[in-house]
């Protein structure tokens, strides 16, 4: 957990940006599987949604501090 931190504290803006949209869409990915009955591991939807918060939290950080 503190590696994720770590890396994510030192991606900029844009990449923080991408790395959120894909997180987005890697849940609705998940939801959809679980809706239809093809999810593997229920865990992973709450594991992608933790690392989403992380790195909205970071991002918003970053923003405050760039103005």
């Amino acid at each position: 957990m503190a590696k994720e931190k770590k890396s994510l504290h030192s991606q900029s803006l844009d990449e923080l940006k991408a790395k959120f949209a894909q997180l987005k869409e890697e849940i609705f990915r998940l939801q959809m599987q679980k809706a239809t009955g093809q999810l593997a591991n229920p865990a992973s939807i709450k594991q992608s949604r933790q690392e989403l918060a992380r790195t909205l939290t970071v991002l918003s950080v970053k923003q405050r501090k760039a103005g």
